[in-house]
C-alpha cells in the first residue's frame, strides 16, 4: 500500500486546498496500478476518492484518462459520470458514485423488468455520450463498470481491468482506458450483453441478451427520433449492425475471441496468401529486432494452422522483398 507518510501529506494537503480538516481515509484498496482511498468531506458529506498512481505509467495513463474525464463533464454536465475534484503529479481526487456493480448480466439474476430498467437508463447515457461535439469517447463495457441503485443506472465507470476489489469500496471510477474514437468505431453494444464468441461473461454458457440488445436498440432509437441532433439517425444505424465491426474490433485485443474469430470468419475463405507475407513483412522489415518475438512466432504458428493459410511469413526472402 502507498506510503504512510505520502498519504499523510496529501491529506494535508488537500485540507489546506479546500480549507477543512479531512478525518482520516479509509477503506484501502489496491488496483492493477492504482492506490484508491476514500475520504469523507467533513461539512457536505460527500465522500471522495484519492487515487495514488504506483509508477509513471500508471500516472500518464491516468493524465490521459482525466483529460478525458474533464472534458465529458464540461460538454455534458449531466452525464453520470464523476465529477474530477483536483488533480496533480502524484494523485487525483474524484466523486465517489453511490451504487452496486450490477456484477453479471444474469438474467436468472436480474428480472425482465429489471433489465429493462437498467437499460433505459443506459440508453440515455448512450445517446448523450455519442452526441457529445466531437471528439466523441468509446470504452468496453463490463458489468463491472456500471453501477445501480434501486432507481435504476447511478453511473458509470471504467476499468483497465477487473482490478477493483469486491467489497464496499468496489465502486470507485477509473478512466484510464477511456478514448475518443471515430463514430463506428464507438457505437456498439456493451460487451455484457453482446453475445460476442469468447467474451466471458461469468454466466450461464448458453445464455443470450438478443432481446436485451433489441430492447436498448430500440430505446436508443425512440430518444434518437426525439432529437435533432444531426448523427441520431446514424446512431440507431451503426447500433442495428454493429456485430461484425465489435466481433473484429475485440478480436484484437482477446485471444480467445480471437481464435473463435479465426474459426467462423477466416478459416476456410480464400486469403490472399501475397498480401499476408507483405503486411507482415513490411512490419518486420521496420522492426527487426520481433523477428523472433514469441508472439510473432505464435502469430505465424497460428496462420499456418488456418486451412488455406499456409504462408512462410518469417522466410528471409519474404523479407527482403518488402525491405
Amino acid at each position: 500500500m502507498s506510503d504512510s507518510s505520502e498519504l499523510g501529506s496529501i491529506i494535508h494537503e488537500l485540507s489546506n486546498a479546500f480549507a477543512v480538516d479531512f478525518s482520516q481515509p479509509h477503506s484501502p484498496m489496491s488496483g492493477a496500478s492504482h492506490y484508491v482511498w476514500l475520504i469523507d468531506h467533513p461539512t457536505n458529506g460527500e465522500t471522495w476518492s484519492i487515487r495514488i498512481a504506483k509508477n509513471e505509467f500508471a500516472a500518464s495513463l491516468s493524465d490521459r484518462g482525466t483529460a478525458i474525464l474533464r472534458y465529458l463533464k464540461e460538454k455534458r454536465p449531466m452525464l453520470q459520470v464523476p465529477r474530477l475534484l483536483c488533480q496533480s503529479k502524484q494523485y487525483s481526487v474524484f466523486q465517489y458514485l453511490g451504487g452496486e456493480p450490477i456484477d453479471y448480466w444474469d438474467s436468472n439474476k436480474l428480472s425482465d423488468q429489471r433489465r429493462r430498467g437498467l437499460l433505459d437508463g443506459l440508453a440515455v447515457f448512450l445517446f448523450e455520450m455519442w452526441t457529445c461535439p466531437v471528439p466523441r469517447g468509446a470504452w468496453r463495457f463490463s458489468a463491472w463498470n456500471v453501477l445501480m441503485d434501486d432507481e435504476g443506472i447511478s453511473g458509470l465507470f471504467v476499468l483497465s481491468r477487473a482490478s477493483v476489489l469486491r467489497h464496499d469500496v468496489d465502486r470507485v471510477i477509473d478512466w484510464d482506458t477511456a478514448q475518443f474514437v471515430p463514430m463506428p468505431a464507438a457505437i456498439h453494444h456493451p460487451l455484457f450483453i453482446a453475445d460476442i464468441p469468447g467474451w466471458q461473461n461469468a454466466v450461464q454458457e448458453n445464455m443470450t441478451f438478443e432481446k436485451d440488445r433489441k430492447y436498448l436498440q430500440n430505446s436508443i432509437a425512440k430518444i434518437a427520433g426525439k432529437s435533432n441532433h444531426p448523427d441520431a439517425g446514424s446512431i440507431s444505424r451503426l447500433l442495428s449492425n454493429c456485430f461484425e465491426r465489435q466481433f473484429f474490433d475485440l478480436s484484437l485485443r482477446s485471444k480467445l475471441t480471437n481464435e473463435h474469430y479465426i474459426e467462423t470468419r477466416i478459416k476456410g475463405s480464400m486469403v490472399e496468401k501475397v498480401a499476408l507475407q507483405k503486411q507482415l513483412g513490411a512490419f518486420l522489415a521496420i522492426y527487426t529486432g520481433l523477428r523472433t518475438n514469441p508472439t510473432i512466432l505464435a502469430l505465424q504458428e497460428r496462420m499456418r494452422r488456418v486451412e488455406g493459410v499456409n504462408v512462410s511469413i518469417m522466410e528471409e526472402q519474404n523479407l527482403t522483398s518488402v525491405a
